[in-house]
């Protein structure tokens, strides 16, 4: 039990099993290109290149104004690290029109979405919080050891921004490409070869970077003729050489931010941090936490505000859990003990002599659960709320093969054996009996591991769990339960009867007193009890319709994300000012809500992000006393501004979930177009029907 114990504090511990998801993404970006385009030149190539790959399910692509998105779904068992490996070599062969960028190919699985989510917001600008992010936040999270990655979003750079004069440019006789070629020309980063050095073949690169305003104002453009004529038979008189300065205005300061990050309606910068694969959860984010609340260098301005802590669901959970495995474990003994409990020869002596017996199956049951917890690191299992729920679920199971040995046990020390005698020849007795039974017991859980699909991925590692639980208990009752009876168990500790015997009818129990009354008029009325359990069994089946069916049900923090979505083109502005009264409505319900504008990638609370300057997502952690129906309340009056779209979505305890997924295919894009709008109106008539979202509306 001390192995046990000792393996339960180490193992690692997160809120879902690890789940390898066939699923792969290859992300593409063609800045200035229309969906139409981005379709044609990107989408389609990468779905060729994907269509090759073995063991191949379904490809689905989006495509919208700069971005493509491609999804590829495989069959469950194939390697993922090897699919991902092939599509990354077969899309090195795609030759893209020039100006896409190298796709991006990542698997999609737990440990890609970030598990940590912070705002930094100050009363400065946001280029100032952006140097605190970077010079002293930053250093500070890459410095704990179970970080994989940070990423900040919202932030901006400092950039040169050059604005060409045309009548320069035409006096001078240059023209717009001269001068991008020489400005492009002179900021490159080339192999140069490779040098010899101590036995090392070292590689060489030849770099070039401006490094001072000065430096590219100075920088020559081109030539041009001198302006004054020469004089009669004198030599032509060599170009002139013209500088970057004398042709255009050179300004250096904040660029145009990828995305607007806000939190509860200040200006912010947000940092998602996700873990090492093999890391731990909480050992991760309590790691971060710690290390930035000891961080003492901040300006008082400057604060960091946690957005998504998944440390904090995960230790609820498990707190859960093991609360309710310690009262099932409480329950278990006092029932044992309540059914052993004999009144005679009074009541005082006979609860005493009742908690020798207690004491053993007592004792059985961590033996059993801790042993199941080596037979879950042998497997590599780690504890999440699955394997944890299947430990619960075990603890009332893994108590029946040791009541069995310890009343057998009984029985032989009654009829006049040697304890020890009794304890060897009892066990061996009902031995094949409790092996049958834990046998039966794990043919009806071991199924739960062959479920195909994401379901069976989650469930494996619970029926694993229950099965070694099993196995651990009927070695308990084999090994360990015997030795305790020979050392505990004395003769009169059960009631009188218990064991067999003729005389078994007048065991002195509270619970036979209780319970023969009602067997004896069930067996006087065998009709009547037949017939109220067949309708109790039919009843049983009829609540099944009225219980809520969800993979993942809601735990107890409430998060929502808040999507708009305006028309292709809308500036930041226009939509910063829609996101303010998306926030004004949500303010009285929440504590901490954060929405971003633009860039792409992964949302708060890890669902997806916006994709351009017209989107916004809003995450808002509720408080709890937001009402209940507060979604559909935030449907009805966020949904009636015309010219925008907006979806709200609360975000589950699991993988993200769409009630349905409609496609449609065809030859021609506008009949598409047409019936993908023409449905949409259709479904958002339904009234059990919410966020019906179109991929047709991000088109132009």
């Amino acid at each position: 039990m001390a192995a046990g114990v000792f393996t339960y504090r180490t193992l690692q511990v997160e809120l879902f099993p690890e789940v390898d998801l066939p699923l792969v993404t290859v992300v593409a970006f063609y800045p200035s290109a229309n969906p139409e385009s981005v379709a044609r030149d990107v989408a389609e190539p990468i779905e060729r290149a994907i269509a090759t790959v073995p063991g191949l399910d379904s490809v689905q692509s989006v495509s919208t104004e700069n971005r493509a998105v491609i999804i590829a779904s495989f069959e469950f068992g194939v390697d993922m690290d090897e699919v991902e490996t092939v599509i990354s070599s077969n899309l090195s062969a795609v030759s893209f029109p020039q100006g896409v960028e190298d796709p991006t190919v990542a698997q999609i699985n737990p440990d890609s979405v970030p598990i940590l989510q912070l705002s930094v917001t100050g009363d400065g600008d946001i280029f100032e919080i952006q140097r605190v992010v970077n010079s002293e936040i930053l250093p500070v999270i890459m410095g704990v050891e179970d970080v994989y990655s940070a990423s900040v979003n919202g932030g901006a750079s400092h950039e040169a921004t050059i604005e060409m004069d045309a009548d320069a440019l035409q006096e001078k006789g240059l023209s717009l490409f001269q001068v991008s070629q020489a400005i492009q020309n002179n900021s490159v980063s080339l192999p140069g070869g490779a040098i010899f050095a101590d036995g090392l073949l070292l590689p060489v690169r030849t770099s070039s970077a401006y490094s001072s305003l000065d430096e590219l104002a100075n920088l020559t453009v081109g030539f041009a003729r001198p302006s004054a004529a020469p004089a009669p038979n004198a030599p032509p008189s060599p170009p002139v050489p013209v500088t970057l300065d004398e042709v255009a205005e050179i300004e250096f300061g904040l660029g145009a931010p990828d995305s607007i990050s806000r939190t509860n309606g200040r200006p912010g910068i947000g940092i998602d941090i996700m873990k090492k694969p093999d890391a731990n959860t909480l050992d991760m984010t309590n790691g971060v936490l710690d290390a930035l609340a000891a961080l003492d260098t901040l300006p008082p301005d400057v604060e960091i505000v946690t957005v998504f802590d998944d440390g904090v669901r995960v230790q609820r959970q498990i707190d859960t859990l093991q609360q309710e495995a310690l009262l099932g474990l409480i329950l278990a003994v006092i029932v044992v003990f309540s059914f052993f409990l004999t009144l005679r020869p009074s009541a005082i002596r006979g609860a005493l002599s009742t908690l020798r017996p207690t004491a053993v199956i007592g004792l059985s049951i961590p033996l059993s659960i801790f042993a199941a917890v080596l037979l879950m690191s042998w497997q590599g299992l780690t504890l999440n709320f699955m394997t944890l729920a299947g430990l619960a679920i075990s603890v009332g199971r893994v108590v029946d093969d040791s009541i069995v040995v310890l009343e057998n046990i009984y029985r032989n020390i009654e009829a006049g054996r040697d304890r020890w005698r009794a304890a060897l020849d009892a066990t061996v007795e009902v031995g094949p009996a409790i092996v049958s039974s834990t046998l039966a017991t794990i043919v009806v859980f071991a199924p739960l591991a062959f479920i195909e699909g994401l379901v069976g991925a989650f469930f494996f590692p619970f029926a694993l769990t229950v099965c070694f639980a099993l196995v651990a208990s009927t070695l308990v009752a084999l090994t360990a339960v015997p030795v305790l009876a020979a050392y505990l168990i004395k003769p009169g500790d059960f009631p009188e009867g218990a064991g067999g015997g003729t005389d078994v009818a007048d065991a002195d129990t509270w619970m036979k007193r209780a319970y023969t009354p009602a067997l004896r008029w069930s067996l006087r009325h065998k009709a009547v009890t037949m017939l109220a359990a067949f309708i109790a069994t039919i009843a049983g089946f009829g609540l099944i319709a009225f219980i809520p069916v969800n993979l993942f049900p809601s735990g107890a923090d409430r998060f929502i994300n808040i999507v708009m979505t305006l028309p292709p083109g809308t500036p930041a502005q226009e939509t910063l000012a829609q996101v303010e009264s998306v926030e004004s409505v949500v303010a009285p319900y929440s504590d901490i809500y954060v929405s971003t504008i633009g860039g792409a990638g992964t949302g708060f609370g890890g669902g997806e992000g916006p994709t351009g300057f017209n989107q916004s997502i809003t995450f808002v952690s509720l408080r709890e006393d937001a009402p209940e129906d507060l979604i559909a309340t935030l449907r009805d009056e966020l949904g009636g501004a015309e010219g925008r779209r907006i979806a709200v979505n609360e975000v589950a305890e699991g993988p993200p979930e769409a009630g349905l997924d409609v496609r449609i295919t065809g030859s021609d894009y506008a009949d598409i177009s047409d019936v993908a709008r023409r449905l949409t109106l259709e479904l958002q008539t339904l009234e059990s029907v919410a966020n019906v979202v179109s991929d047709v509306s991000e088109a132009r």
